[in-house]
């Protein structure tokens, strides 16, 4: 167990960038290849705007070590802190015009916003951005007894009424780049 803990954090090293290039007119193939990447991931999409650009997943929770089918964890710690806390993971990938083909402001009042612009309409290059977010569920208010774990008790909260949250604690740099180089591979191989 030490020595594959070991191993697997000398794998993990330095996370890749999380982005990736998109050429001159390969828009909706990137956009493409992108979607099927999640999917092939298992992570479930929640929003998928090729218009402005966006795609983002649900929660998608890992049980660490537990579930060693999941691949996003990238070392042996993220999977057990998958393992000991109860951890989601959200995809947003953003795609956007480089350069010159970058949206101009409207000349007139009347004109469109940048914000409603088309993007399937541009032939220039972009960049895809991948941003992993890691959530962790939490429940307040335990009260953890020194002489024996089940005497543990709750206190309540009569404005949050012992009910959980989640919130976030971390982007997720290794999985964001292996996505990123997944969905540059994917473009790259032949049809």
């Amino acid at each position: 167990m030490v020595l594959a803990s070991l191993l697997m954090g000398c794998a993990a090293g330095q996370p890749m960038p999380p982005t990736f290039s998109v050429a001159e007119g390969q828009y909706a193939a990137a956009f493409d290849a992108a979607r099927r990447t999640l999917r092939d991931m298992r992570f479930e999409l929640d929003r998928v705007d090729a218009r402005r650009g966006i795609i983002s997943t649900h929660r998608k929770h890992s049980a660490g070590l537990a579930t060693p089918w999941d691949r996003e964890q990238s070392s042996l710690s993220r999977e057990w802190e998958d393992f000991a806390n109860h951890q989601f993971r959200t995809v947003r990938i953003i795609f956007e015009p480089v350069g010159a083909a970058a949206p101009e402001q409207p000349a007139s009042p009347t004109a469109p916003s940048p914000a409603l612009i088309d993007l399937r309409g541009f032939v220039g290059p972009f960049t895809g951005t991948v941003i992993v977010v890691i959530e962790r569920r939490s429940r307040p208010n335990r009260r953890i007894d020194t002489t024996s774990i089940r005497l543990s008790t709750f206190a309540r909260d009569p404005i949050n009424r012992g009910g959980t949250f989640t919130r976030p604690i971390a982007r997720d740099e290794h999985l964001e780049g292996r996505l990123a180089a997944r969905i540059q591979r994917r473009l790259a191989a032949p049809r």
